[in-house]
Order: C-alpha cells, then sequence, then structure tokens
C-alpha cells in the first residue's frame, strides 16, 4: 500500500476512535435516561409503544421515533443534570481541598496551559471552568486516555439523569412513597461518581505532566 494512503487511511481510523467515545456518551448519559422517562410516561398514559413491546415484532418507524423520543427527552433530562452536578460543587469542593487534590491539579494545569492565572475556590463556575480546562488538556494530549475521561464524564451524567428520570415513575405511578430511595440513591451515587471524576482527572493529568519526554 502506497504511503499516502497509509497515511489516509490511519487519519480515518484515528477521527473514528475519537468519535466512537462521543456516540458512546449520548447512548450512555442521554437515551437510557430518555427512554426510561418515555416509557414511563408512555406507561402512566396508557400508550402502548410497539418499539419497547416484548414479544411484539417492532416496526422500524417506532423504533425510530421512540430513538428520538429518547435521546430528546434524555437531552432536556441531561440539562438539568448539569444543574445538579453544578449545584454538586458545594459538596465537593471541600473534600478536593482536604485532600490536596484542587491544589496539584491546578499546579498541573498551569504548566499545561501555561497560564498561570487559574485558579479553584467555592464558586460553582470556577469548578466547572477548570474541570473543563483539564478535562480538555487530557482528551487532547493523549489519545489512550481520552477515552477514559469521555467515559467518566458519561458516567457521572447517566447517574444524575437516572435520578432525575427515575423520580419521573415514583412522583407518577408510585407517589410519594417508599420508592424514592432509588432516585436518591442515583443522586448519592453521582455526587460520589463526580468525586472520583475529579481524582482521576487529576492523577491522569499529573502522570500527562511527568511523562518522561522521549530522547530525540
Amino acid at each position: 500500500m502506497p504511503e499516502g494512503s497509509r497515511q489516509t487511511v490511519s487519519d480515518f481510523l484515528d477521527k473514528l476512535f475519537q468519535l466512537i467515545p462521543e456516540a458512546l456518551y449520548d447512548v450512555i448519559g442521554r437515551i437510557l435516561p430518555g427512554g426510561i422517562a418515555v416509557a414511563t410516561v408512555a406507561a402512566s398514559l396508557d400508550i402502548r409503544v410497539r418499539g419497547i413491546t416484548i414479544g411484539v415484532d417492532p416496526g422500524t418507524l417506532e423504533l425510530l421515533l421512540f430513538a428520538v423520543f429518547a435521546y430528546a427527552t434524555g437531552l432536556a433530562i441531561s440539562t438539568f443534570a448539569h444543574v445538579i452536578h453544578f449545584v454538586s460543587w458545594f459538596a465537593v469542593f471541600p473534600i478536593l481541598g482536604c485532600g490536596k487534590v484542587s491544589e496539584r491539579l491546578i499546579a498541573d494545569l498551569k504548566t499545561v496551559t501555561s497560564d498561570q492565572n487559574v485558579s479553584l475556590n467555592w464558586s460553582p463556575l470556577t469548578g466547572v471552568r477548570v474541570l473543563g480546562l483539564a478535562h480538555d488538556s487530557i482528551k487532547y494530549r493523549s489519545t489512550v486516555e481520552r477515552p477514559v475521561v469521555i467515559k467518566l464524564f458519561a458516567e457521572v451524567s447517566l447517574l444524575y439523569g437516572l435520578a432525575i428520570s427515575t423520580a419521573i415513575p415514583c412522583f407518577m405511578l408510585a407517589g410519594w412513597g417508599r420508592y424514592w430511595v432509588v432516585p436518591v440513591a442515583f443522586l448519592i451515587a453521582g455526587l460520589i461518581r463526580s468525586l472520583r471524576t475529579w481524582y482521576r482527572h487529576q492523577s491522569i493529568l499529573n502522570a500527562i505532566v511527568n511523562a518522561p519526554t522521549k530522547a530525540a
């Protein structure tokens, strides 16, 4: 195979592998919570959705409509999930401070971005900015760790999304009964996973900063 063709194939595969984690983010963080919410509303309104009925041969149109509604609903849910993630910063920040994670992350970000004004404080806005900087720095500097950090974000979005989507049937079908333990459990799991996301971003970024350079 000519050298130019090999390079073209290599570039195509690199772009493909970069797109796969992004697509998985949509599936994990949006379509699953959205599908639960759509199915719950359909069940409560006694709407027969053939595309998700076990034992019924689903039609292409029904499956397509369900996928579209699930994604759109999941997109809306993920927006509210970001709000929860935003508010959870007040619980995450002091834990990061106790573990010196914030100090080490800021030091590594200053090295990577050459921006000496990067700082982290109680404001959720700075928390979002700093984590975003760390996330982008890892994605564009390590093809190996890129899927890892995208997966971490997807997992947090999934857990907060499931907290919202499971709260819908608790309210519509079960009222204020004992089943509320399910969305609360997802909410707590999302908080813990959010904290884990910060720790992993710090450790991965630190490994990138301290990686030995190849000899010329």
